[in-house]
């Protein structure tokens, strides 16, 4: 009697642990399906469940870490890949997805580790490569950045967006040749790819090149219309070309949907101190000028900063530039002392710089 009660007993075991494995597996299935049809949070709903039967469900942790990911949860999102690589320290796609998480949230350090562990692993991880150029190039470590997308280009010479980055990284470094002729590849088999379009108009301005500039600002306006930023930077070109009223009509679009955006202003008062309107240029770049840019930076929180100094060496000119023309604004308004002041303090960022005037 004893012995079928064991029997029995057991056999209820094994059903029901049946039913369990089944509820499970199918748990994930509905996870696995909502998270492929881009329905993320309900699959973090049916991951959740699983996970409160399973906690150490490898394949949960790894969907669910990715919905958390693309839901824009970044911090969940790295407490779930946490989790994950205690159990699987070697896998390369939960290291991959922690790593684009701590960069969405500008721990670079962190992401950094990730992937030079990653790539530990598959050294000839192309994604991993760029990923961490990409990582590197946002605090400015630009030489560091510059390696991996070489070495990714000696594994797939061809690859789009590694001579794209290259480009962005020389661009950074105000290598602004070999920017463009990493652009001009890319746009060579892509005419209408939009950020390549983007830079290399922003690298023509740079080069002082405004003409090159405004026929690449101005397909771009075809392509996408709506696109405020092209309006900004085609304004510019504009004002360095002496058009000033198509330069004031892009730059108020802009400013009508982003009224306090620092570069903008600078760009219209100058344009406004161009055409002879020197109070309303006074105003953009007291606007532009109060905010915490360069100036600010250079005189408070980041000139021993080497990876701070470096995004400062990169914009400077801008800042300088705004401190002249409002000082030479000042001057118009016959306002001498505050005019002196802000030529005295653009010399201390452009020493070297001889005042020019428009």
């Amino acid at each position: 009697m004893n012995l079928l009660k064991k029997y029995l007993n057991l056999k209820k075991y094994f059903k029901a642990k049946k039913y369990e494995d089944f509820n499970k597996s199918l748990e994930f299935e509905r996870g696995k399906a909502n998270y492929d049809t881009g329905k993320f949070q309900e699959a973090l709903e049916n991951f959740d469940k699983l996970l409160e039967l399973e906690p150490n469900h490898v394949n949960s942790l790894q969907l669910r870490g990715e919905a958390y990911y693309c839901l824009g949860k970044f911090e969940k999102s790295i407490e779930n890949f946490d989790k994950l690589l205690e159990l699987e320290s070697n896998n390369v796609d939960a290291l991959y997805i922690r790593a684009i998480s701590h960069i969405s949230i500008q721990k670079y350090k962190e992401a950094h580790d990730d992937l030079s562990k990653l790539l530990d692993l598959e050294p000839n991880n192309i994604k991993a490569l760029l990923t961490r150029a990409d990582c590197n190039r946002l605090p400015f470590r630009l030489k560091e950045a510059l390696t991996d997308v070489n070495k990714s280009l000696v594994i797939e010479q061809n690859n789009l967006e590694a001579i794209f980055l290259r480009g962005a990284i020389y661009y950074d470094m105000g290598k602004y040749d070999d920017a463009l002729a990493d652009y001009n590849k890319v746009l060579i088999i892509e005419p209408n790819n939009v950020r390549s379009l983007k830079r290399r108009g922003k690298a023509y301005l740079m080069m002082e090149m405004p003409e090159e500039a405004l026929v690449d600002f101005n397909k771009l306006i075809e392509i996408e219309p709506n696109d405020i930023s092209t309006l900004n930077n085609r304004g510019e070109a504009y004002c360095m070309l002496k058009a000033y009223d198509e330069a004031l009509e892009d730059l108020n679009k802009f400013l009508a949907i982003e009224p306090n955006n620092k570069s903008a202003l600078g760009k219209r008062g100058v344009t406004y101190y161009a055409m002879g309107r020197y109070e309303e240029a006074l105003m953009d770049l007291n606007e532009t000028l109060n905010k915490k840019g360069i100036w600010y930076l250079v005189n408070h929180e980041g000139a021993d900063n080497p990876n701070e100094s470096q995004r400062i060496q990169n914009i400077q000119s801008g800042e300088a530039l705004n401190l002249r023309i409002r000082g030479a604004t000042y001057c118009q308004l016959c306002i001498y002392e505050k005019a002196l002041e802000d030529l005295k303090n653009s010399l201390k960022i452009e020493p070297d710089n001889t005042v020019r005037l428009l």
